[in-house]
């Protein structure tokens, strides 16, 4: 209580010294006026005596009694009029017995009280950031990610400057999901920021969250300002070329990596795998296929793995096989032409281009007609029905897609629960656009009971060719899932893929999060600026 008195009356009379020379002055402005009046009166008391004015003279006795009263009032007075007039200090005292009870609160992790007496705190000294930022501290701890951001929001509003709130902020909106909050405010924290260490350890914290959520536009000037402080840091260029390749801009992604592949410390694959995966795809969608294998050879680690896998020249073969097995030529076509650009050697993807091309170009005429001469006399069904298969597949490679539907059904007749036949049927259908027919013979084909895994899997990989071709990806999708199996398996994934890309939210993408802003939640305010 002593201490507490003696507090008051210092702060009494550093006001009172703060207003002294005010108070001075007011004083000898009123001193001056008293000699003037008693010059005054002396000459009144004078004409008084010579004139013998008695009335006259108790009047002025009168007068000066009063003045001097009036006087002497207002030299003791005027200092306490002053003091209640001052303005009002913070009650210091009780917001620093506030504080420091919820500092101790804090430290023993009894957060809800410690919100109490902060608030207590701020009532007496609502303008202390530090108090603000305590209590968004607590609030952060308490996970009321909420109640948190506002405190934190009005710790920067009384000062502007003060970091680790904006990047405990940032946290309360990573918990939220708000990423473009978290752009915000991180990049907030950039402006006020002195550091160049920490401005660059900001703005690559924003490059993370952006990419990771496939945000590749914004990303463009955030990379820029990064540059600007650091123009060859390895990170700000990966999320240059990781952007740039997303964009199409395989140009810049390029140099990017060229750039920052030259300066790597080790080609460890842990680290040095998601720089040459970039470089790699790069090269590769600018058709410099030599050069994107060569870079993916220092790629080939973890996820990396299965993402160069997808662009092996044998997945564009298989791709190839399965579309020649349904009797799709032009997209069989297609994926061969990619896997011999990437690996003009590969002797398979040359030899079904030979049979592709002998296809379309023999129409087998001569000998259809024997085939029709040999069927008409033919008088063992077994062997009409072979006679009738060979003609529809023949009709198939020639293109006459019209003719092969009608053989088919003359083979039916004879075998109508020929699976393969009316598989042969549909995709002839297909050709001719005639979709829902070509679906009508799939899906009961593949319900069928018995049928192997290989069997079952061109059947649902023709029924999805079909879907797609209709647009209706939805089913596209379901049938390509099931036809997922054996020599098919790599031509569903490579459709899937194109079918269903995955979000960029959703997918276990090649950025690593990065979230390390520095500090602890948990630290006092007190060691802050």
């Amino acid at each position: 209580m002593l201490e507490l008195t003696f507090l008051k009356e210092m702060l009494v009379l550093s006001i009172i010294m703060r207003h002294y020379q005010k108070i001075n002055l007011k004083i000898c402005e009123i001193s001056k006026k008293g000699v003037k009046f008693e010059m005054f009166f002396l000459i009144l008391r004078i004409i008084g005596k010579k004139f013998q004015l008695a009335n006259f003279q108790w009047f002025m006795m009168r007068w000066r009694f009063t003045f001097w009263v009036w006087v002497i009032g207002v030299w003791f007075t005027f200092p306490l009029v002053v003091v209640a007039q001052a303005p009002q200090a913070p009650n210091e005292t009780v917001a620093l017995q506030s504080f420091l009870k919820a500092e101790s609160m804090r430290r023993t992790k009894r957060y809800i009280e410690a919100v109490f007496e902060y608030d207590k705190a701020l009532s007496a000294d609502p303008q202390n950031f530090k108090f603000a930022y305590a209590k968004g501290q607590c609030y952060f701890m308490l996970r009321d990610a909420d109640n948190a951001i506002a405190s934190l929001q009005k710790t920067v509003e009384i000062k502007k400057d003060f970091m680790p709130a904006y990047t405990l902020m940032a946290q309360c909106y990573k918990i939220q999901k708000k990423y473009e909050n978290v752009v915000k405010t991180l990049d907030d924290a950039f402006k006020y920021e002195p550091d160049v260490q920490k401005k660059l350890k900001y703005k690559l914290t924003i490059l993370n969250t952006l990419v990771r959520n496939g945000e590749y536009a914004k990303a463009k000037q955030h990379i820029a300002d990064a540059k600007k402080l650091s123009p060859s840091d390895p990170d700000v260029l990966f999320y240059e070329a990781k952007s740039s390749n997303e964009l199409g801009d395989y140009q810049t992604a390029k140099a990017a990596m060229l750039t920052a592949t030259r300066q790597l410390e080790t080609k460890e694959p842990k680290y040095a795998s998601r720089f040459y995966y970039e470089l790699g795809y790069a090269f590769y969608k600018m058709g410099q296929y030599d050069l994107a294998f060569e870079s993916w050879q220092n790629a080939n680690y973890g996820y990396f793995k299965n993402l160069i896998a997808r662009f092996d020249p044998k997945n564009y073969f298989a791709t190839a096989q399965s579309y020649y097995k349904v009797y799709d030529f032009a997209q069989a076509k297609e994926y061969l032409q990619l896997t011999l650009k990437m690996q003009h050697n590969y002797s398979q993807a040359h030899l079904m281009m030979a049979e592709i091309s002998k296809k379309e170009t023999n129409r087998h005429d001569a000998a259809l007609v024997h085939y029709l001469e040999a069927v008409k006399n033919e008088t063992n069904i077994n062997n009409q029905y072979e006679m009738y298969k060979a003609i529809t597949t023949s009709q198939m490679d020639a293109g006459k897609f019209g003719d092969a539907i009608a053989y088919s059904k003359d083979a039916l007749k004879i075998k109508p629960t020929d699976y393969q036949m009316m598989f042969v049927q549909a995709m002839a259908n297909y050709r001719l656009k005639n979709y829902q027919e070509a679906i009508n013979l799939l899906e009961i084909i593949t319900a069928a009971a018995g049928l192997d895994f290989e069997t079952r899997a061109l059947y649902h990989f023709g029924l999805a060719t079909v879907r797609k071709s209709m647009n209706q990806l939805d089913k596209a999708k379901e049938a390509f899932k099931k036809a997922d199996y054996g020599s098919f398996s790599r031509a569903a994934q490579m459709e899937l893929d194109k079918l269903n890309p995955k979000k960029a939210e959703e997918e276990k993408s090649q950025v690593d999060e990065q979230f390390d802003l520095g500090g602890n939640p948990e630290t006092t305010a007190t060691a802050g600026n």
